[in-house]
């Protein structure tokens, strides 16, 4: 039922609707695109699943634009609009946010992310980061099952080894999940709560 494997993707669905009228005619507001590469600022190590959130108010709790780089560190968005001012944030477990701002002036703006290492992983800004990825579905039927909440435990060692931190996170549409920033040491995770008919619970040692 849990599965440790690398995979990657990010699919974005979006639903077009066009309105015609004899009378009123709404010209829309021209979208360009914004694009650029996140990266390790000391090794140039491309950041796979580093998010980036785009703001017109720069301190707005909600994100106008958010898009997910790849396995490459790339990402694109053609939802920028023309002549608009930008606060953009890159954002990754393992590394400090990184925050620019930027006017999108041309059809097809770049900019690119130089992130830096938390100081305050365990193992340090050396450490070896990891992702975790989870699909959880049911043994019998195969049927992935949504929004099943997961919990990974890091500690130091498998025995006696002090705790580090918690996790959580839960499956998606696909029934798949992933937690990211994980560093060198004993993981336990739980689907489900103790209790639950549906509870299961493993461990995994990260190298």
């Amino acid at each position: 039922m849990q599965h440790l494997f690398w995979s990657c993707g990010y699919r974005r669905a979006r639903i077009l609707i066009a309105l015609a009228s004899a009378v009123v005619c709404t010209v829309p507001l021209q979208a360009d695109v914004f694009r650029g590469q996140v990266v390790d600022d000391l090794t140039d190590i491309p950041l796979e699943g580093a998010i980036v959130e785009l703001r017109l108010t720069p301190d707005a709790e909600t994100p106008d634009i958010l898009v997910l780089a790849d396995p490459f560190g790339f990402f694109e968005t053609d939802e920028a609009v023309a002549s608009t001012v930008y606060t953009a944030t890159a954002k990754h477990p393992a590394y400090v946010d990184e925050t620019i701002t930027f006017t999108q002036d041309v059809p097809r703006k770049t900019e690119h992310f130089r992130m830096t290492p938390r100081v305050d992983l365990p193992g340090g800004p050396d450490a070896n980061v990891f992702d975790l990825y989870f699909q959880i579905a049911d043994t019998t039927s195969y049927v992935e099952l949504v929004d099943f909440p997961i919990v990974a435990r890091q500690y130091l060692s498998a025995v006696g080894g002090g705790s580090v931190r918690t996790e959580a996170t839960a499956s998606n549409g696909n029934g798949a999940a992933v937690i990211r920033g994980l560093t060198t040491g004993f993981y336990e995770f739980e689907v489900n709560a103790a209790g639950d008919p549906a509870h299961y619970a493993g461990s995994e040692l990260l190298p």
